[in-house]
């Protein structure tokens, strides 16, 4: 089987490992695959040493960009390809339209519910196309919701294939406390997200004002914006005040989150498969979300966290009060985590997914 896989593989490394990790798998697994994208210069090494093939292509800026049509276009053509899958929105909607006319099974990537609407002409240029084949949803809660938004008469095949991870990829040595002006006793409470509405950080920042005033608690708020004016504004009206940690964009995130005892992302729509809450279960460490998206499936309820109803900063308080009160079934709760993710998500797993998906697609 002949795979045009297109996706980018750029920035933070445990950003794009998984998925650049299952693309190596396929290709050790007897799958003719090449890569067609951009990639950082160190996995583009890795890359190559496995024996896969490399188009350079970059990410269009526009979902109607006639360069990115053409040249997949050309690529299809010239790769005789049998399945060709796209992974970010923009080259989703030019790889449909390069495939017009072409023999070859059609694949996209879907990474968080919401957002594709009958009465939108632009979902019509990716999920709501005619000339889609597949849809490849990094969790339950996705798969549900493009159900019902699909055209029947399309009928494209939609699965769950949640994105694996190998838990030794997160292990680091945590960072400092008594560096950072937190007492070594203290409950670390983690937030990793870029601050955007849906995210949730105003929620957990009015969590703060229902968590006891005395709580030895510290909540780290890391992320690109949540070093902002308007964050650390929000933050000293709290009771929990300079408890808040406004820490922004860090490289260093993984060691931070290593040093928690607890991580939470209280999305309040639209979720996919949250990265930051599977590297902290990895690490042994429990969460706090919200049930919305894929997120409440990472988190099993009672047993590796807490699941919350979103927008409800009260219960979040409650949620993570629990964990403060009694640390060791915080603990027992970390050691759940961990295992989890290495049985339910795990690297091994997903690449066999893939495989049987891709052949179930040529039958």
């Amino acid at each position: 089987m002949k795979l045009l896989w297109i996706s980018r593989y750029v920035g933070n490394l445990n950003g794009y490992r998984p998925e650049g990790e299952i693309l190596i798998d396929l290709k050790k697994a007897g799958v003719d695959v090449t890569f067609m994208g951009h990639a950082d210069d160190t996995y583009l090494e890795r890359i190559t040493k496995h024996g896969i093939a490399v188009v350079d292509y970059q990410t269009p800026e526009s979902k109607l960009s006639w360069d990115a049509i053409k040249q997949i276009r050309a690529e299809l053509k010239r790769g005789k390809y049998d399945v060709v899958h796209a992974f970010q929105g923009k080259t989703i909607s030019a790889m449909l339209m390069a495939a017009i006319g072409i023999k070859v099974k059609t694949v996209a990537y879907r990474g968080q519910t919401g957002n594709i609407f009958r009465h939108d002409p632009s979902s019509y240029l990716t999920m709501l196309s005619p000339r889609l084949d597949a849809i490849t949803c990094v969790a339950q809660a996705i798969e549900d919701d493009l159900r019902v938004r699909v055209w029947n008469q399309n009928n494209p095949k939609i699965t769950t294939i949640y994105k694996g991870h190998n838990v030794d990829w997160y292990q680091r040595q945590p960072k400092d406390r008594a560096k950072m002006g937190i007492p070594e006793d203290a409950f670390v409470l983690g937030f990793s997200a870029n601050v955007r509405p849906r995210k949730g950080i105003h929620v957990l920042i009015e969590a703060a004002n229902y968590l006891p005033k005395d709580a030895n608690i510290h909540i780290l708020l890391m992320g690109h914006g949540t070093d902002g004016d308007d964050i650390r504004q929000l933050c000293d009206a709290t009771h929990l005040g300079a408890k808040l940690h406004t820490l922004g964009f860090r490289k260093d995130i993984i060691e931070l989150t290593s040093m928690c005892d607890a991580t939470t992302l209280p999305t309040t729509k639209r979720e996919g498969f949250s990265r930051s809450i599977v590297e902290s279960q990895s690490m042994e460490i429990p969460a706090v979300v919200s049930d919305t998206g894929g997120n409440a499936e990472i988190v099993a309820d009672g047993k590796t966290g807490f699941v919350v109803p979103p927008s409800d900063a009260k219960a979040l308080a409650e949620a993570i009060e629990k964990l403060y009160n009694d640390r060791e079934m915080c603990k027992q709760f970390g050691r759940n985590s961990r295992q989890r993710i290495a049985t339910h998500f795990n690297h091994d797993l997903t690449v066999e997914r893939y495989l049987a998906f891709y052949h179930e697609l040529m039958v």
